[in-house]
């Protein structure tokens, strides 16, 4: 992606508007990254779909089913942090799992006013119904990639999913 000239300001301080024009002219959404991921987060969501069937069990929830599976019972916050949610985002997840009995709420042992999420049965039986085809949906997003190159795009994925957020 080509880099975009700085815009000068008027005497006011203001951006001149045919040069905000004219920039906003240059511009290529198809490729901007972040409309390329957005794009792609489509292409994963469609994918776990159709491998696996699911129009129930979300690839978020799949993912809070995975992690409480392989960790055990883990205090909301916990897994949100794991997860990199927001807390109103698991909340309302959860509050939908819970529902569906996926996902038990509970205090927590040692932290009375903390909540723990545990795996339920059915919640394991859900994921394990669908974690071969979830994973075969993951290789199949790579597939266009050259074998050699996706070592490479997990590791710039990586990287960008892990830069510090410049709000924080």
């Amino acid at each position: 992606m080509a880099r975009k000239p700085a815009l000068s300001s008027t005497a006011s301080g203001k951006p001149d508007v045919a040069q905000t024009e004219s920039f906003a002219r240059s511009i290529s959404l198809h490729e901007l990254p972040g409309h390329l991921i957005r794009r792609l987060d489509s292409r994963a969501a469609s994918l776990y779909e159709t491998f696996t069937g699911q129009s129930d069990l979300t690839p978020r929830q799949f993912g809070v089913l995975l992690t409480l599976f392989q960790a055990g019972a883990l205090p909301q916050t916990e897994l949100g942090n794991r997860l990199h949610l927001d807390r109103s985002t698991l909340g309302e997840m959860l509050q939908r799992m819970v529902e569906r009995k996926l996902v038990e709420r509970r205090a927590h042992e040692r932290d009375r006013r903390a909540v723990e999420i545990t795996l339920t049965d059915a919640g394991k039986s859900a994921l394990l119904a669908a974690v071969r085809q979830a994973l075969e949906a993951q290789e199949a997003l790579l597939s266009p990639l050259p074998d050699y190159l996706r070592p490479v795009f997990l590791k710039c994925l990586q990287i960008l999913a892990d830069a510090e957020d410049p709000a924080d």
